[in-house]
């Protein structure tokens, strides 16, 4: 096969080559101005474990951090991923240059929903993602897809914002290549049971932190109370969801394939269904 790579969020810069003095080696976010692209090479070589993001920014976790952080860009070259503060925004070119070297056909990456997708820079906008998958990139040699498989996201938004609504999407890799994906998307089935979120949304509102350093002792003593009340309520709550899933499921098998035809579409010729691969995770096929 050896024609897809699936990555988090996005291409990697080469780390740097060791300068033979003593100590660690380190390469800042913005050095060189113009980084050289990794290599699946570099990508097996790289370390696996660390912090992430590396606060240290270490060349040794390059590889990882910017797999992890780095967004497509309309823009050529590497440049600093602002929006995020690690990683870096990656063009046309080095995705086709890295196609090419590595004789691969298609990139599939995640890492952006709707809302990460609405808050770039005027000069950085792409493709919307809101039917859960976006062509990014499209090269010579093949093409850049994001995929989004989270319908409605995120759950739980600060008061007073907008809700998305967006669809979601899979990947179907058939062969003989696995490099021209049949996109099925889905929407959520709502309504949503009840649940409550871990953390204070307003308080930590579009991070991932579930308890902000700056919450008072009060605020932290209220999280927990509040987890431990989500712990109580989810007993409930998971049976209730299991069931609505089971009532969904068989809903749709009942329904036609012309229905079913409509939400599908496809990223380059559509192969065989038969043999098909479903993706959303990351590994090299």
């Amino acid at each position: 096969e050896g024609n897809t790579l699936i990555l988090h969020g996005g291409l990697f810069r080469a780390p740097a080559a060791p300068s033979g003095k003593r100590g660690r080696n380190v390469q800042a976010a913005n050095e060189p101005p113009e980084p050289k692209t990794g290599t699946l090479d570099d990508l097996r070589a790289a370390s696996k474990g660390g912090a992430d993001p590396d606060p240290d920014r270490s060349a040794k976790q390059l590889v990882a951090s910017d797999i992890l952080w780095s967004d497509p860009s309309p823009n050529p070259g590497h440049k600093p991923n602002d929006l995020r503060g690690v990683g870096t925004t990656f063009g046309p070119d080095v995705t086709e240059a890295f196609l090419a070297h590595n004789k691969l056909k298609l990139i599939i990456r995640s890492h952006e929903g709707p809302d990460a997708r609405q808050k770039r820079a005027p000069n950085e906008k792409m493709g919307s993602i809101d039917d859960g998958y976006s062509v990014g990139h499209v090269c010579s040699g093949g093409r850049l897809v994001t995929l989004f498989s989270a319908p409605d996201y995120p759950q739980f938004m600060a008061e007073g914002e907008r809700r998305y609504n967006n669809r979601a999407a899979v990947l179907h890799l058939t062969a003989p290549d696995y490099a021209t994906p049949q996109v099925e998307t889905f929407a959520a089935n709502l309504p949503r049971p009840q649940a409550q979120p871990y953390y204070k949304v307003d308080a930590a509102a579009d991070t991932d932190h579930e308890a902000p350093s700056s919450a008072s002792a009060d605020e932290q003593d209220s999280m927990q109370d509040d987890e431990q009340h989500v712990v109580e309520q989810q007993q409930h709550v998971v049976p209730a969801a299991v069931e609505i899933v089971e009532q969904h499921t068989s809903g749709s098998n009942r329904r036609s394939s012309r229905s079913s035809k409509a939400v599908q579409q496809q990223v380059g010729p559509v192969a065989a269904p038969s043999t098909g691969r479903s993706t959303r995770s990351s590994s090299k096929r």
